[in-house]
């Protein structure tokens, strides 16, 4: 059976472990990645095997199994090692969310792109930020409040000017797979890969991003959940308005679709204000504001993010402008 095993050593071996992990990981029997990225909430298992060795490809991930984790077990096809608790040490990490751009393990998919290809991807993405900012019927809906703080069409509207001046930057990151990330530190909006999302799909995930940086132009001092809360619901209601038709993109990740259902529902219900289905003065399902801060709260990578938060910035977000500069 382990002559059908394609091990391959890279050129150039990661260091291991990868920097700043969430935590480490003991791998058991019946452990393998899909279970694994389903546990913590992960979006692709790849993300976990790029955190951890930095390659998207089979024979590689084979090597670092066998000389990392220490497999001795090989899968019923026999092309691949698995985890079992025979393997020694056994230990793999867990990425913080949104990783990128490191260096060594954790380095993202592997592929390396030269200056003039990321000059190329950083262009493509910036033309699909300024594509879904540009929706005027799904930016026409983005109006709702979270706990007080109130979100409007003008806040995304500001963000695309902000990308248009340069302000704001946007940049492609391979790291983030089918994912997107906001970085107040730096003022820039990272975009993977479209992934398994639909165009629409995609679209809203920027707009939840985009929320984070209509926050932080604000300088907005927001606890971190409430702005966690805030972006999934703007995601949401972008998406109902863009598919009237379709049903909440859930993932499939339990961990993820705890957050996304009661997001949905509490997104539909000023959708509804807006097509005039309900009256004005019927109040919104503020339980499913509480059903959102309890499973983001129960899922392992934002309870560290707010910890981290809570460590820093006493909770809240940490939004600084955009270039010191506040935009109200």
């Amino acid at each position: 059976m382990s002559s059908k095993l394609v091990i391959s050593k890279p050129k150039v071996p990661v260091a291991f472990p990868p920097p700043t992990p969430l935590r480490s990981y003991r791998v058991k029997d019946g452990d393998n990645w899909w279970s694994l990225q389903k546990q913590f909430g992960y979006r692709d298992p790849w993300d976990l095997i790029r955190y951890n060795f930095g390659t998207n490809k089979p024979a590689e991930v084979n090597w670092y199994l066998r000389e990392y984790i220490g497999c001795k077990k090989v899968s019923a096809d026999g092309k691949n090692y698995c985890f079992s608790k025979a393997a020694t040490p056994g230990i793999i990490y867990l990425p913080r969310r949104n990783f990128k751009h490191a260096t060594g393990g954790g380095g993202g998919t592997g592929v390396v792109l030269s200056a003039e290809e990321q000059k190329a991807m950083d262009k493509h993405v910036r033309s699909q930020a300024r594509s879904a900012l540009s929706h005027a019927k799904a930016i026409g809906a983005l109006a709702f409040d979270v706990n007080g703080f109130l979100v409007t069409p003008n806040d995304y509207e500001r963000v695309k000017s902000l990308i248009d001046k340069g302000h704001i930057a946007v940049a492609y990151s391979s790291d983030l797979g089918g994912d997107a990330s906001y970085d107040a530190g730096t003022d820039t909006l990272y975009i993977g890969d479209q992934g398994l999302w639909n165009k629409d799909g995609f679209y809203a995930l920027i707009i939840h991003e985009a929320t984070h940086a209509a926050f932080d132009a604000q300088g907005l001092a927001i606890a971190d959940t409430v702005s966690e809360i805030a972006a999934y619901v703007a995601q949401m209601l972008y998406y109902m308005v863009r598919r009237p038709d379709a049903d909440a993109p859930f993932t499939g990740n339990p961990l993820e679709d705890a957050i996304f259902r009661p997001a949905w529902r509490y997104a539909k219900h000023f959708n509804d204000k807006r097509l005039k289905l309900i009256k004005n003065d019927v109040p919104p399902p503020y339980k499913d504001l509480v059903k959102m801060t309890e499973a983001l709260l129960a899922h392992e990578v934002y309870k560290e993010q707010f910890e981290m938060s809570e460590n820093d910035f006493g909770g809240l977000a940490g939004y600084n402008g955009i270039g010191g500069t506040f935009y109200e």
